[in-house]
């Protein structure tokens, strides 16, 4: 596993990298879906990256999975920047 870290655009990212079997073109666009998993689905409930995903959105950020099977799978993370006061320079209306 590579985790590098960086700023891209004015936005920390997190990026991970696995050398793993990598996700498959033919299921890539549903791995964010509530209940999808590749595995067994008495052992997983298909909610990790869901959950993930909208935490990361619900925060103004963004989460990419690049992936290639048989060359790993890369996540990218990306959230605002926070100023010095601790706040994000997006606004948000509630």
């Amino acid at each position: 596993i590579e985790i590098d870290l960086d700023v891209n655009g004015g936005r920390p990212q997190l990026r991970v990298h696995d050398n793993g079997t990598g996700i498959a073109a033919s299921v890539q666009s549903q791995i964010f879906n509530p209940l999808f998993t590749t595995r067994d689905p008495s052992q997983y409930s298909g909610m990790g990256l869901t959950t993930a995903f909208t935490i990361i959105s619900e925060h103004h950020g963004s989460l990419e999975i690049l992936s290639q099977t048989g060359s790993g799978t890369t996540a990218i993370l990306s959230l605002p920047a926070l100023d010095a006061a601790g706040f994000t320079s997006r606004k948000t209306a509630f």
